[in-house]
């Protein structure tokens, strides 16, 4: 709690007053209420309202500190904002209570690939790549860091995790870029069975009428 506490006066401090005070009108109107505010922020933050949602998550996890789920996207909209540093504390904190938490431990690896400690980053992507094998931004992270790297044969096997996963433009431009000729028809698959609703053809017709 001081942590966020601390972290909302910090960040309310490098925007303008009228941001803070649209926050606070906000928080006003849910009545304080976390699990709203959380929604509003969210909607902000892809309406193009960056700084305001941020603010205003922020504001929602003081106010119900108790939810993982909150926090974890308080979390990644900091990773989003180049906060990185400031996201690591709180994701570390839950995930004490969630250690196998897909979305925690990748959130983790994307904080510290943000900021260039890659090695680190590598401990939590892999263990979220264990809990969720075809992870799409995970696996794509370990493939960009593998091809830095060099280690050309198992940046294409991540990338390749990674598209199966969900199909991303930058692990297909990452991939087509060091495996020359790539085909990535074989990756996306459909993931359901669709049903035949109707085929006129399927049906054996009674024989015509003719007298």
């Amino acid at each position: 709690a001081n942590f966020l506490d601390n972290l909302y006066g910090q960040v309310s401090k490098k925007m303008a007053p009228a941001i803070a005070s649209s926050v606070q009108s906000i928080a006003t109107k849910y009545a304080n209420n976390g699990n709203r505010m959380e929604d509003a922020a969210i909607s902000g933050w892809y309406g193009g309202y960056k700084e305001e949602a941020l603010l205003l998550m922020i504001k929602a996890a003081i106010n119900n500190p108790e939810n993982g789920l909150l926090l974890n996207n308080c979390a990644a909209m900091l990773n989003m904002s180049a906060a990185e540093d400031k996201a690591i504390p709180l994701l570390k904190y839950v995930l004490q209570s969630y250690p196998e938490d897909a979305m925690l431990l990748n959130n983790l690896g994307q904080a510290y690939a943000g900021l260039g400690a890659t090695d680190t980053a590598m401990v939590y992507l892999m263990r979220c790549i264990q809990a969720d094998p075809e992870h799409p931004e995970a696996c794509n992270t370990v493939g960009q860091i593998e091809a830095e790297k060099g280690n050309k044969e198992k940046a294409i096997e991540y990338l390749e995790k990674s598209i199966k996963g969900a199909y991303t433009k930058t692990a297909a431009l990452k991939l087509r870029k060091i495996k020359q000729g790539t085909k990535l028809t074989g990756l996306i698959r459909p993931r359901v069975r669709l049903p035949e609703y109707f085929n006129l053809f399927k049906y054996r017709l009674p024989a015509q009428c003719i007298s």
